[in-house]
């Protein structure tokens, strides 16, 4: 009962006899008895959470810390310990002070705390030395990591690369060629190729196949443009002039729309000079790339076979 009456006199900023007197009204003298009172003065100033409408709030907790220690949060717990302790007003609680040399210095200027506290000094030079073992341990972690693990930066490539192996395009005994020309039995009898067909990637092989499989190797001449930009006129003007009496179409897999038509055609017509038309045998116009259906995908492609090696496909066109 006597610690009680200590922290209430240390904690409301009243008088010794008004702490007596008020606390006398609002509890029950059968309830407790007080013995010797100690009476401190706590300036406001020193404890300043201390006013009228607080104070009877933290009586109420250190009642309950009285009761309960573990009931109240651990600041609380720490200030009403130094209090019943004898800490000086102001000094009671205290916030921890940041790691630095100013705080360091700080530490040991101020006025040393009650015995209850932990030693601060301590405490810090632990957390220094658990930092600086976390830190040389990850220092020397990328000293000795294994940064090349298959040795490549290490590896002897001019005596590991075998000799047949070809890692020059200068060594292929060939070279760019911005348009590759029909070389087959169309080439060697070039009066009696009915159509010339151009078309560049991969569309070139289905071309090819089923000009085999029609047996049409003799009538239909296929040239590939490999470079579109800058157009070759020059080698496409030969290629025109090679054969006197084709029908020129172009041929691609992709829509109308979408592919390189529009920009092979006029490209084409300026380099006959608009003698011959350029007709188109593909795939009609569409919104999407794709069909979204196999079948319908094969049932236009044949139809592009079909338009490119059927001879009388433009007839009604002309």
């Amino acid at each position: 009962m006597f610690h009680l009456r200590t922290c209430a006199t240390k904690l409301r900023p009243l008088t010794a006899s008004q702490t007596v007197r008020t606390f006398s009204q609002n509890r029950p003298a059968a309830s407790r008895t007080f013995g010797q009172i100690r009476c401190y003065t706590a300036p406001v100033a020193a404890e300043p959470f201390l006013n009228g409408t607080s104070s009877n709030y933290v009586e109420e907790m250190y009642y309950a810390w009285l009761e309960n220690p573990k009931s109240v949060h651990k600041s609380w717990d720490i200030f009403f310990r130094n209090t019943n302790a004898g800490a000086p007003p102001g000094t009671a609680y205290q916030s921890p002070l940041p790691l630095g040399p100013r705080a360091l210095s700080a530490m040991a200027r101020a006025q040393p705390l009650v015995a209850a506290q932990p030693n601060v000094d301590k405490l810090v030079e632990d957390h220094l030395a658990v930092q600086s073992l976390i830190r040389a341990y990850q220092i020397r972690g990328h000293h000795v990591a294994q940064l090349d693990p298959l040795g490549i930066l290490d590896a002897d490539l001019d005596s590991s690369v075998p000799a047949d192996i070809i890692s020059s395009t200068d060594k292929l005994g060939t070279h760019f060629q911005r348009v590759i020309p029909e070389n087959g039995p169309a080439a060697q009898s070039p009066e009696s190729v009915k159509r010339l067909l151009f078309c560049t990637g991969k569309v070139y092989y289905d071309l090819t196949r089923e000009r085999k499989a029609r047996d049409m190797v003799g009538q239909v001449a296929i040239t590939r443009i490999e470079q579109l930009s800058p157009f070759p006129f020059d080698l496409l003007l030969q290629e025109v002039q090679k054969y006197p009496n084709a029908e020129l179409a172009w041929c691609q897999e992709e829509h109308k729309n979408q592919g390189y038509y529009d920009y092979v055609k006029p490209r084409l017509r300026t380099t006959i000079s608009r003698s011959k038309p350029v007709w188109y045998a593909g795939r009609d116009p569409a919104a999407a790339p794709a069909t979204g259906n196999k079948k319908t995908h094969v049932t236009e492609l044949q139809r592009l076979l079909d338009t490119a090696f059927d001879l009388d496909a433009f007839k009604n066109f002309s």
